[in-house]
């Protein structure tokens, strides 16, 4: 599939539901959500990429705990659904902006902290997307990733030690873990 095909089945799929998801109980709580406000919470003045953002609940979040919350998607009507959330919730801290997972428009360095919900299981290239995350942090900084995970896939994942166990089996498979 191109890249292009793949952002207007993007739009297809989720554009149409954005409103949809923004209400929706299982993608506006749970305890995912919970852990990330506690775990942003050492990072008081980050600026934080919210990679795949959808709705926009994972910013809203972190909206509450950082200084500053760009929430990035493919489709510009989950963006357009967050930037109006936003303004309702009272966050002045997020910016959106529309792109590809795999080609971020962003500066080298640009960010303390990268999170994702339920997102990188749709990237069209998870491992360049990944290599794309690693650009955009600063030294030291910090990815969090939610996503689905099953019984099976959460034992795989007990043995890739550099990830928290809420990373993508994926990924854990893409980024061999840190020697030494």
């Amino acid at each position: 599939m191109t890249t292009r095909s793949h952002h207007d089945n993007v739009e297809k799929q989720f554009g149409s539901q954005a409103s949809a998801y923004l209400t929706s109980a299982v993608h506006a709580s749970g305890r995912d959500l919970q852990r990330l406000a506690e775990r942003l919470a050492d990072f008081p003045q980050a600026k934080v990429l919210d990679m795949g953002c959808g709705a926009g609940h994972a910013s809203f979040t972190a909206a509450g705990q950082v200084a500053e919350v760009t929430a990035y998607d493919l489709s510009s009507q989950m963006l357009e659904v967050v930037a109006t959330a936003a303004k309702e919730k009272g966050f002045s801290n997020i910016v959106t902006q529309q792109g590809y997972a795999e080609t971020l428009p962003f500066a080298d360095a640009s960010f303390d902290v990268v999170i994702s919900r339920y997102s990188a299981h749709h990237w069209h290239d998870v491992g360049q997307a990944l290599r794309e995350v690693k650009r955009v942090l600063k030294p030291g900084g910090v990815i969090i990733v939610m996503d689905v995970m099953s019984p099976v896939i959460r034992y795989v994942m007990s043995g890739c030690r550099r990830w928290k166990p809420c990373a993508t089996p994926r990924m854990c498979v893409i980024i061999p873990a840190a020697s030494g």
